[in-house]
């Protein structure tokens, strides 16, 4: 580019001490362009790929194997649509699905008051227990109940029930009516 520049006011009869300032701005335009570009790569990925944070680890398929046989893949059924019918435990054994789950102990289905219980134990499932403890007691003050409150708090994940003896009784309740159904 710098050559095409210096023929065109060559060939113009221009001397070449007026083109000096010229050549030499085109090429520290030239030489920091290229700066510039080496600079645009992403910091994120600079930093990744340059710092002692991230290195390889070792990948050895063989040990990850016989350390871990086989995955554990739980669902979560809330909106199951399927039933809990022999097409359905077929259908999750076809898939790879090797769990169930039971929600608050409700174990069950239209069909049985142990529906859930003995599609689980027919097709050799593993399974748990999801709020198995209830779900208000433990859980934190969040989301849309804590909106009109906000000003009057200094963050959220507030704990609006005491850890205590009264909530330590209410809890062994739930869990032992939650685990008795299974």
């Amino acid at each position: 580019m710098i050559n095409d520049i210096v023929q065109v006011f060559a060939s113009k009869i221009i001397p070449i001490w007026k083109l000096l300032p010229l050549c030499l701005a085109m090429a520290t335009w030239s030489l920091n362009s290229n700066h510039l570009s080496a600079q645009s790569v992403d910091a994120y990925e600079h930093y990744v790929r340059t710092s002692i944070d991230f290195q390889t680890v070792k990948q050895d398929g063989d040990w990850a194997r016989k350390a871990f046989p086989s995955w554990t893949f739980m669902p979560w059924t809330h909106d199951w649509g399927i039933g809990y019918t022999d097409k359905s435990g077929q259908w999750c054994l076809e898939h790879g699905g090797n769990t169930a789950f039971i929600d608050h102990g409700g174990i069950n289905t239209k069909e049985s008051k142990t529906g859930r219980l003995d599609w689980i134990e027919k097709f050799n499932l593993r399974f748990y227990v999801d709020h198995a403890a209830g779900k208000g007691i433990l859980h934190l003050w969040d989301g849309n109940k804590v909106k009109p409150h906000l000003e009057e708090l200094h963050g959220v994940g507030v704990r609006p029930v005491p850890l205590n003896e009264v909530t330590e009784s209410q809890l062994k309740s739930i869990l032992e009516k939650n685990l008795r159904s299974v």
